[in-house]
């Protein structure tokens, strides 16, 4: 499944998205370790930065997979379930 041309595209935007979110989750460590004044600022922007990147993450699943992301049958519905919560 992985040699279609859109699947690759959708897989990318999802690593770039992971990529992306990484220095700020990384960066609100360090910033809670050093107890800096912007902890609060960083740690909520890696927490976006990484909810952005989970939902992306789970949708492309989703629209790969097809319906059987629904089902309770497959992971990829109790993974939907925690990143929508």
């Amino acid at each position: 499944i992985g040699t279609y041309q859109a699947i690759k595209h959708k897989l990318a935007d999802v690593l770039i998205a992971i990529e992306m979110a990484r220095p700020l989750v990384y960066g609100a460590a360090l910033s809670l370790a050093d107890s800096s004044a912007d902890t609060a600022r960083d740690g909520s922007a890696a927490k976006v930065a990484a909810a952005d990147a989970a939902l992306l993450a789970a949708r492309s699943s989703l629209q790969t997979h097809g319906a059987i992301g629904f089902t309770q049958e497959h992971d990829l519905s109790l993974l939907l379930l925690r990143v929508q919560a």
